[in-house]
């Protein structure tokens, strides 16, 4: 079941949303960038997922270099001091090319953050761990969100959605990852659109989904139609305000009663708009029992919302103090962290059947991440959702060469149709680890245990699976002996 990450856009206010990831970055000792299989971001949250993702960086390297950034970023792009209200009007009525701020400038910015030749659909570009990136943008035609992934996905898409995926189809309509950046922060007013060859005209994506939750869920179902849910789906805002102005009275409260600003109140509260609202829409989409592996991530900010480019509130935003429910670290450490396998057929046994695998752990760090398991779990034991005993949480399970981590489990099922789960529990708190509740004959399906024509994934057919860890076994050329001389090789041949 795959690891959704949604980021929302906000501005400056981005380095809110990097705060809160780095909060959870030190609770559960696992890089971020390691964690999602689909990481989608709009606007600000696509620089973050850009410089997570493709880039490799930490959080910590992120939110360290943010300031910097948004500084260079919003920085005036007429060395004559024009007062603000004119240009927001010259630039409304489109009686200026340029927008408030240096698009020319951000093009360079982004050149030389990301590279001036990477292109998002670069299969040399992709993560070893295969994560997929979704940048969000939107058309300046009719305001239609548009998708520039690095991924095409296997399932059907339809015409008919609120969504267009912009697929290349050459070279020419492949773009490169700056130009991907500027199009979804291309907020209108703040700077110009950018026009990508065979795709359009594109803008902010924040003006049509400033929370790209929805998107996410739906390219998910694309990308893996056989999984019916996730493992963990965490949404990421930029911040929030829950002071409300007072109304005005008199001549002004008539003027604040009418079409034009009750019609702009409603769309910045909009799913469009509003990151907790978009994320509250995207859960009417899931099963009701996925909606307790959803988390929302945010921070509260005294008074009113920071202007996207108000980067004098950088300072202050930096210095909060960022905190994460304990409920998204246990289910981190429990769901994202930890899957299980049949290691062979499940035998009738009277009236049951006797299945036999092993709980394995998707991180490279299982000896770290035992740790905090025990620190948020003290006391924690793998265990059946029929509370039956599976065995304790034991580094002795990992090898201590190559850090290999596998725990042998048994449990019985009466059917193979009925659904179980492997939970890591105390007597407090219980988290299913990832890729359940779920029936042993999905497990046989998923495995391939009876494919008869091969491997679907082009995998040898070997069941039941032999399962080692990495340590090096050893050549099969036992005797080792100097290559002769490229030239010697020649004459022989």
């Amino acid at each position: 079941h795959p690891v959704i990450l949604s980021l929302d856009g906000g501005g400056v206010r981005g380095i809110i949303q990097l705060g809160l990831l780095r909060a959870l970055e030190k609770r559960i000792g696992i890089p971020i960038a390691s964690l999602p299989d689909l990481c989608t971001g709009t606007s600000v949250g696509a620089l973050s997922t850009i410089d997570l993702v493709l880039n490799q960086s930490s959080v910590t390297q992120c939110f360290n270099a943010f300031p910097d950034l948004a500084r260079n970023i919003f920085r005036r792009s007429s060395k004559i001091p024009i007062p603000r209200c004119i240009r927001w009007l010259a630039s409304a009525f489109n009686l200026t090319t340029d927008g408030l701020y240096d698009s020319d400038g951000l093009a360079q910015i982004f050149k030389a953050a990301v590279g001036p030749s990477r292109r998002m659909f670069d299969v040399a570009t992709a993560r070893r761990a295969g994560c997929r990136i979704a940048i969000v943008a939107s058309r300046t035609s009719d305001g239609k969100a548009c998708v520039l992934a690095n991924y095409r996905g296997i399932g059907p898409r339809t015409a008919n959605t609120a969504y267009q995926f912009l697929a290349p189809h050459d070279d020419q309509e492949n773009p490169f990852v700056w130009e991907a950046a500027i199009c979804s922060v291309a907020a209108p007013f703040y700077f110009q659109t950018k026009n990508l060859p065979g795709l359009g005209v594109l803008q902010d994506g924040g003006v049509r989904a400033n929370n790209p939750l929805a998107i996410a869920l739906r390219e998910s179902g694309i990308i893996w139609p056989m999984a019916k849910r996730h493992d963990l789906l965490l949404s990421v805002g930029t911040g929030f305000s829950t002071s409300t102005p007072s109304d005005p009275t008199g001549f002004l409260g008539r003027i604040w009663e009418g079409a034009l600003p009750r019609l702009f109140r409603a769309m910045m509260s909009s799913p469009s708009m509003d990151g907790k609202q978009g994320f509250l829409e995207a859960l009417n989409y899931l099963p009701h029992l996925s909606t307790q592996d959803a988390f929302r991530l945010d921070q509260e900010i005294d008074g009113t919302l920071p202007e996207l480019d108000d980067v004098c509130w950088l300072e202050a935003m930096s210095n909060m103090d960022f905190a994460v429910p304990d409920k998204l670290v246990r289910t981190v450490l429990a769901s994202a962290s930890f899957f299980f396998e049949l290691d062979e057929s499940p035998t009738q046994v009277n009236a049951s059947f006797h299945c036999r695998g092993s709980v394995l752990c998707s991180q490279p760090n299982p000896a770290e991440i035992l740790q905090r398991i025990l620190v948020e779990f003290p006391g924690a034991r793998f265990q059946s959702s029929q509370d039956h005993d599976l065995g304790s949480i034991d580094p002795v399970d990992i090898c201590q060469s190559c850090g290999y981590f596998r725990k042998r489990v048994a449990f019985r099922v009466a059917s193979l149709d009925e659904r179980v789960s492997i939970e890591i529990a105390n007597d407090t708190f219980r988290e299913r680890i990832g890729g359940f509740p779920k029936s042993a004959q999905e497990f046989l399906d998923e495995q391939k245990a009876y494919a008869q024509f091969g491997r679907a994934d082009h995998q040898n057919l070997e069941w039941p699976r032999r399962r080692s860890c990495y340590c090096y076994r050893g050549s099969k050329r036992l005797v080792h002996f100097l290559e002769p001389t490229l030239g010697q090789k020649r004459r022989r041949l």
